[in-house]
Parts: C-alpha cells; structure tokens; sequence
C-alpha cells in the first residue's frame, strides 16, 4: 500500500516548515504501463491512501491543484516492493501558493484620470514599507495617463504581480502638481481563498487643488483710476456659468 501526503510549498517553492496539510488535490494513479488505476482527492489532512497494490512501479499524477495553490508539475514515480508489505510506503509532495494580484485606477474628483501619484506598498502589521514578497523596500509605484500603475518590474499591464500572502496597504505618498495628496490607506488582504482573483482597488480619488484669480477693473484712459460696481459672469471652458 501507499500513503501520499501533500503539503504546502511557499512563494518561493521551499516547503512550509510548519508542514501545512492540502485537502482538494485531485490525483489520478498510474500503472508502468500508463493504464489508470484510480482517481483520488487529498483528505483534510493532505493524504491519499491506496491498498492492495501488487509489486511493480506506480506514479501519481495532480490533476487538479488545491484551492490557491500551483498544481505540481511532474508524476511522482514510487515503488512497491517486498519492503512495503508490513508498512505503507509514504510518499510527500507539495504545491507552491499562488501569488496576488492587484489593479487599482486613480482619478480625479470630476472624473478625468490622474498621471504622475506616486504609491508605496506597506505591511499592514507595522506599516513598513515593502516589495511584493513582504520584504522591506523603497519600490514605488505611479499611476500613468489611464490613471492605472504603470508598468515596471512588479507591474504587467497595470496590474500588480506576485503579491505573497499577507496583509497590505497602498498608500499615495506624493500627488502629482495640481492634485492634493490623499493618504487613505487601501486595504489588501492575499490569500488562498481569493488569490485566484485579481483584487480591484478603483474610485480612488485625488481632489483638484482650487485656483484663485483677482479681477481689477479700472479706467481705459488711467489704469490707476480703480472702478467699482462692475458686475463679471465666471464661465467654463466649456460655456458654462461657473
């Protein structure tokens, strides 16, 4: 017989040393000569158990990875010899936790998109700043003319890549000219019940900073002679009253 156990594999590929359990890996279970023996789901404590296999070489094969992780790319060959009749041979094998992403859009408060607001990415815990693997870091990230994070070595396409689990801010720490500075903090929480999803951070605002303008009417024929009483109408660009 043979136990397979599937465990938790880090961002970064190394197994979990707390030795995290998968439930939900799909398996299906092979012969040498590749016909189908089975097909199996890791239990609440990551394992699969198979009896009564006769000697000879197996591999189990994912078919299906578990929730918020990436399916093991390779068979996992075993063998079941004289050794094992007494006690199952157990087999380990892991999946890597998928990683975040996220898409955020900046705009103004009439609605046109904002360029140039600088963002930085913060841990929630001590609100260090941090790269997208949690670890301390000045990256920064700015909004380009689609109000959207322009692309860079973390950012494809607007959108945030390999973002490891944890818990996040991204917060403005430098508004464009024009623009006052809006130090909300936006909220991120990675995952593996929603690191399949792209996390969406939109209606994030920058108010405009309000001009002033001064009027003198005065005499055509003395520009010292100041007049008073004259009444103005302010218009838009687009001809409406202000």
């Amino acid at each position: 017989s043979v136990i397979l156990t599937k465990y938790e594999a880090l961002e970064d590929g190394t197994k979990n040393p707390a030795n995290v359990p998968l439930d939900n890996a799909g398996y299906q279970l092979y012969d040498s000569n590749n016909n189908l023996l089975g097909t199996y789901m890791t239990d609440k404590d990551g394992k699969i158990y198979v009896e009564d296999l006769t000697f000879g070489t197996y591999y189990f094969k994912e078919t299906i990875a578990a929730k918020g992780y990436e399916k093991y790319p390779d068979n996992i060959y075993f063998t079941v010899d004289g050794n094992h009749t007494d006690a199952a041979l157990e087999v380990e094998t892991t999946d890597t936790r998928l990683t975040g992403q996220v898409w955020m859009q900046k705009v103004d408060d009439i609605g046109q998109y904002v360029k140039g607001a600088k963002y930085a990415l913060f841990r929630k815990s001590d609100d260090v700043q941090v790269d997208v693997t949690g670890q301390p870091s000045s990256i920064t990230f700015t909004t380009n003319a689609e109000g959207i994070l322009e692309d860079n070595q973390y950012v494809q396409n607007g959108t945030l890549q390999g973002l490891y689990w944890g818990e996040y801010y991204l917060k403005e720490i430098e508004s464009p000219t024009g623009y006052k500075l809006n130090d909300t903090k936006y909220y991120i929480t990675v995952n593996r019940d929603n690191v399949n999803d792209i996390i969406i951070i939109d209606n994030v605002v920058d108010n405009r900073q309000r001009g002033k303008v001064v009027l003198t009417k005065v005499a055509e024929d003395d520009e010292t002679l100041k007049l008073k009483g004259a009444e103005f109408t302010l218009y838009r660009s687009d001809g409406s009253v202000y």
